[in-house]
């Protein structure tokens, strides 16, 4: 996966009263990252591990969760409705309203696992075409 730079309406953007132009952005954006050291303080279906690295002359250590890869899908039964599911998350303590997903099983395709996915879920299958990929929570997880 790539990074990618934010677009911007205009040339300038204001931070912390300071006017940025889109080249020092970039100047910032591809600052030097070094990674001195990883260790997994947890093993199981899903990991973390602790990362030690260097930025801006800082050393930095972040707890990273590892994370299967997994699907997320946008059903879409014409031009005006979409499928949406329920469920019950134990983060949250809550059940709340989501696109149906999950993880890609071992020996699975993402196309595979997004049909299983759907039929699991919605009872439903159907044509297929990617939309985007893009990490859930990329400051603390690999999903």
């Amino acid at each position: 996966m790539k990074t990618c730079l934010p677009v911007l309406l205009k040339d300038t953007i204001k931070d912390m009263n300071e006017k940025l132009t889109i080249l020092e952005m970039r100047k910032i954006n591809n600052q030097k990252v070094k990674l001195l050291s990883t260790k997994k303080v947890y093993p199981g279906d899903i990991s973390i591990r602790l990362d030690r690295f260097e930025l801006n002359k800082r050393i930095v250590e972040k707890e990273i969760v590892e994370h299967s890869p997994s699907v997320g899908i946008i059903p879409v039964l014409d031009d005006h409705n979409i499928i949406l599911v329920t469920q019950y998350r134990p983060a949250t303590r809550k059940t709340i309203l989501e696109i149906p997903a999950g993880k890609i099983e071992k020996g699975e395709t993402p196309k595979q696992a997004a049909l299983r996915e759907m039929t699991e879920e919605i009872g439903y299958t159907g044509k297929l075409a990617p939309l985007l990929r893009w990490y859930l929570a990329p400051g603390y997880c690999t999903e």
